[in-house]
């Protein structure tokens, strides 16, 4: 491994520290926020906007500086598996305490969680965190299913 190699990773690696310390607070806001107006309307809500502007100004950086594409989403790879297992691992600790799993609850999540994607799939980054994403979609897809849909379910 020559030197140019070692600080390419090490930057690398301090990159991904310091973006994922980053998310680790503001990411609560994904479970936190209510995306919807008082009339219904989808919003994206400032908590939201929190989340979006570390990936946002990411990119950035990343394209400002010339970032190999094969770099970029690798770092991003890092970055929404961080955020699904972050973000999974709240869901669960959060929901334990009684009072959290409720479908409107769920519904709030997965509007967050779907603002969040379509951002994404807006920087051609979204088959990846489909990938990325696809433990805590599932659970909040099952959060968001009306509970008259689940005792329907045969269950078999």
């Amino acid at each position: 491994v020559t030197v140019l190699e070692e600080v390419i990773m090490f930057t690398f690696q301090q990159s991904v520290y310091y973006l994922t310390k980053t998310l680790y607070t503001v990411l609560p806001g994904m479970l936190d926020s209510n995306p919807f107006t008082e009339s219904g309307q989808l919003q994206v809500p400032k908590r939201i906007k929190n989340i979006l502007d570390v990936f946002q100004k990411t990119m950035d950086l990343l394209t400002q500086h010339y970032v190999h594409t094969d770099i970029t989403s690798q770092l991003f790879a890092y970055l929404f598996f961080f955020s699904n297992a972050s973000l999974f691992n709240a869901l669960m600790e959060r929901g334990s305490g009684g009072g959290f799993y409720q479908w409107s609850k769920g519904v709030q999540i997965r509007a967050n969680l779907d603002l969040l994607l379509d951002w994404i799939q807006g920087i051609e980054l979204g088959d990846l965190a489909a990938e990325f994403f696809q433990k805590l979609s599932a659970a909040v897809n099952l959060l968001a299913t009306p509970k008259e849909n689940l005792l329907q379910a045969s269950w078999r």
